[in-house]
């Protein structure tokens, strides 16, 4: 997909058109080079044993979402607990 062709204004300029909400922001934006920081992928592979897959698969079941998601949801609430923990620490 090609990028758009991307209009130029200062960026005091940009801040105005911004703050007053003005929605022509977009033509001075290409959205498709954009990212999210720190939310990049990076597959691993991870082996777990029988009793840990079966009580994900039910979990999976009974809310009605992928095996995945559980896992993803999992880690996810895991790590921002550790990353409180560790905010607290400071």
């Amino acid at each position: 997909m090609p990028t758009k062709k991307v209009k130029r204004i200062s960026g005091k300029e940009f801040d105005r058109l911004f703050d007053e909400g003005s929605d022509k922001i977009d033509d001075y934006i290409d959205w498709s080079k954009g990212h999210h920081p720190n939310l990049e992928l990076k597959r691993v592979n991870v082996d777990l044993p029988v009793w840990v897959i079966n009580a994900l698969d039910k979990k999976a079941a009974r809310i009605g979402v992928p095996r995945m998601g559980v896992i993803k949801t999992c880690l996810a609430e895991l790590a921002e607990q550790e990353h409180h923990r560790a905010g607290e620490a400071a």
